[in-house]
């Protein structure tokens, strides 16, 4: 009889502090801590267990969990599963490192408003008994590897979809540098698209929001794409290059110039509007899709989404020497534009006023002597490097400096606490022989 009275009491006790959670909220902590397990914990971290299966039998149990209470009860017998965790003294580095830690923040552990304190002290001690040695998801150089790869991708599976976006989110939490930059805050990413994760509007709506999540990056080499975006943008694009300039679309060369001039296309038009929609507004509606570092380059990308479309022709408003007109262009799929650009392949000349100018696109490290040698009594040399170069920096700069001098600061991962990251003290210097 006591006993179940005390039983009575404990319930209703603990019945009295929890607090309702929604889901969102569930599945935000849950991605937090199936990402911190994965990294930190040492039964986990050493791959012991198969870590997308251990997610997808957890989540139909996240799912009953109503309180706050409920949640971290689940999650604490979930810890305990994976084994003990020992207690370990960490060895005092032979030399200060030089951390960068503008990234690292678990204090997401501690939050008392999803966590109880049980929760959170186990939390603390994996993070303070972390695995010490090989990572088995990651290595040095952030290349992740051992992930289950699946043949097919089942977009209508929630769990699937759900494991594309912890994965996502936690390999950007832990090992992306420039966490700190993005223009929005990462956790408040996860929170908006955890919605459209779970219950997308339409198969194409979910695929948007994935694009949309790669954008959150502002990082001009991210990318994602699907053949649900192609359907969605569609597949005819236009035969000739152009850049925003005033909310403008100002044509400034040609991917192939004989499709350009069927339609009268020339260096100089100006481009308004495209089916009845303005520059400005087609780029309001689109730039949320672009991978950018920043508004520049987003715009440098803007044409996949607001020139392409699923038919071959479009309608434009257009303005030459001040005479605007209206007309249809025409739009080609991409193996049918048979792309073909002016290929400048002089890799370096002399020009007016004694000036060295190097086509960095094309010079290679062979070439580097001779040009220097052309050049040293030049006045100034122009590297033009709006392209890519072959690999040539450490030979230039070979002629650049009499005396050793840093040139850059690189950074690496330090997988012995993921998240963190130090600056590398041994660095090539570069100067002249």
């Amino acid at each position: 009889m006591k006993k179940t009275l005390l039983l009575v009491l404990v319930l209703l006790f603990q019945n009295a502090f929890s607090k309702p959670i929604n889901e969102t909220q569930k599945l935000a902590a849950t991605c937090k801590v199936w990402g911190f397990l994965k990294y930190y914990h040492p039964n986990v971290a050493n791959g012991n267990f198969n870590w997308d299966e251990q997610l997808f039998k957890i989540l139909p149990k996240i799912e009953e969990a109503k309180t706050d209470i409920e949640f971290s009860n689940i999650i604490e017998k979930w810890i305990t599963s994976l084994g003990k965790v020992k207690a370990y003294k960490a060895e005092v580095p032979a030399e200060k490192i030089d951390y960068f830690d503008k990234n690292f923040d678990l204090s997401w552990t501690q939050n008392t408003e999803f966590f109880s304190k049980s929760l959170s002290q186990k939390l603390k001690f994996i993070e303070q008994n972390k695995i010490q040695g090989k990572q088995y998801y990651v290595e040095q150089g952030t290349e992740f590897r051992n992930e289950v790869e699946y043949t097919k991708f089942d977009d209508e599976d929630k769990n699937f979809r759900l494991l594309l976006l912890f994965r996502f989110w936690n390999y950007v939490e832990y090992f992306f540098p420039y966490k700190y930059q993005m223009d929005q805050n990462w956790d408040l990413t996860l929170i908006e698209f955890l919605p459209r994760t779970i219950n997308p509007v339409s198969e194409t709506d979910y695929y948007l929001s994935l694009k949309e999540f790669s954008a959150k990056l502002n990082d001009s080499h991210a990318l994602f794409g699907a053949n649900k975006l192609f359907d969605y943008f569609g597949r005819h694009g236009i035969p000739f290059d152009f850049k925003i300039i005033d909310n403008k679309a100002v044509v400034v060369g040609f991917k192939n110039e004989s499709l350009s001039k069927i339609d009268d296309i020339r260096i100089g038009d100006v481009i308004t509007e495209i089916e009845g929609k303005s520059i400005v507004d087609l780029i309001k509606e689109n730039q949320k899709y672009i991978e950018g570092s920043n508004y520049d380059a987003v715009l440098n990308k803007i044409d996949y989404p607001i020139f392409f479309g699923n038919t071959d022709t479009s309608t434009i408003e257009l303005t030459r020497n001040n005479k605007t007109e209206t007309k249809t262009i025409h739009k080609y799929l991409y193996n049918d534009l048979k792309i073909n650009y002016e290929n400048n392949s002089e890799k370096y000349k002399s020009l007016a006023d004694n000036i060295g100018y190097a086509n960095m696109a094309v010079l290679t490290p062979d070439d580097v002597p001779a040009m220097m040698e052309q050049f040293k009594n030049s006045k100034a040399i122009i590297f033009d490097i709006r392209n890519y170069p072959q690999g040539t920096n450490f030979a230039i700069a070979e002629y650049l400096n009499p005396q050793p001098k840093d040139f850059v600061k690189s950074i690496d991962a330090d997988l012995n606490s993921p998240g963190t990251v130090y600056l590398e003290k041994k660095r090539r210097n570069l100067w002249k022989n």
